[in-house]
């Protein structure tokens, strides 16, 4: 199979999800292709239709063993006509649960070919001292080599159909998250600009463009994509709470986990 153009989207709220992305492309690069690299939280694309001849490589963070309801609800966006596919969630060495299977069911409702998908393992957004640096060299390395065979695999096959289903774990229905409620919510300090850029890239609308000190606490999903993004450094969320919390979320998953590939 004759793969003409690569594609990877991605959803990245605190940047680790968006190092999985780079390094991928770079790799991409390196065997002759320059792909499209767009972070749907910073630019979404309408309605874009695929072909038999393009890869999409997509990845998407874990939000309580789900994908973010956005992301899923964006993925009807894609027409993929039957092209090839590899899907990768990135979580913070919790579970991932139904997420995986979420997006690769997405993918194959939107007309995709699975080719490949990994759960990859970077560090927590919300509680940075667990899986503190990851990705690192070793994942990256593991990323590298699963995308090779993902190559290597279609270029041994003739057409998208050849494609075998792959087996992915997890729950059909996928788990309710409807009760869930994060505590954490950022707080804003004096250093705020009011430059509006955290209304902007907030993915679940909950900061008013025309108040952005101010944050729907029944909205805000604790995605962190407004304090990794603030160029002043004006939110976080609240000390003690969140140091609490890290402690314990460290002590529960102290074990450090590996990427899981599927091919």
């Amino acid at each position: 199979m004759k793969i003409d153009s690569v594609h990877i989207l991605f959803w990245s709220y605190s940047g680790t999800t968006e190092a999985f992305a780079a390094h991928m492309a770079a790799d991409i690069r390196a065997r002759g292709w320059e792909p499209r690299l767009c972070n749907l939280l910073k630019g979404t694309l309408d309605t874009v239709s695929f072909s038999q001849r393009d890869l999409l490589i997509i990845l998407c963070p874990v939000f309580a063993g789900r994908l973010p309801s956005h992301a899923a609800q964006y993925l009807k966006n894609l027409k993929g006509c039957g092209a090839p596919a590899l899907a990768a969630v990135t979580y913070g060495n919790r579970e991932y649960e139904d997420a995986l299977l979420e997006l690769c069911d997405g993918l194959e409702n939107q007309g995709f070919r699975l080719a490949g998908a990994a759960a990859l393992v970077a560090q927590h957004s919300i509680f940075p001292k667990a899986a503190r640096g990851r990705p690192d060299e070793a994942d990256k390395m593991k990323a590298s080599f699963f995308l090779l065979q993902i190559l290597q695999k279609l270029s041994s096959c003739e057409q998208p159909e050849d494609l075998e289903k792959l087996a992915i774990p997890g729950n059909r229905p996928y788990k309710d998250v409807s009760a869930v409620r994060i505590p954490l919510k950022p707080k804003t300090s004096s250093k705020c600009t009011r430059c509006g850029l955290c209304a902007k890239i907030c993915p679940a609308h909950a900061i008013d463009p025309q108040d952005p000190q101010t944050t729907d606490t029944e909205t805000c999903i604790s995605c962190t994509a407004c304090i990794a993004n603030c160029p002043a450094h004006a939110r976080k969320f609240p000390t003690l709470m969140q140091k609490a919390g890290e402690r314990e979320f460290c002590r529960q998953n102290s074990l450090r986990k590996e990427p899981v590939f599927f091919l």
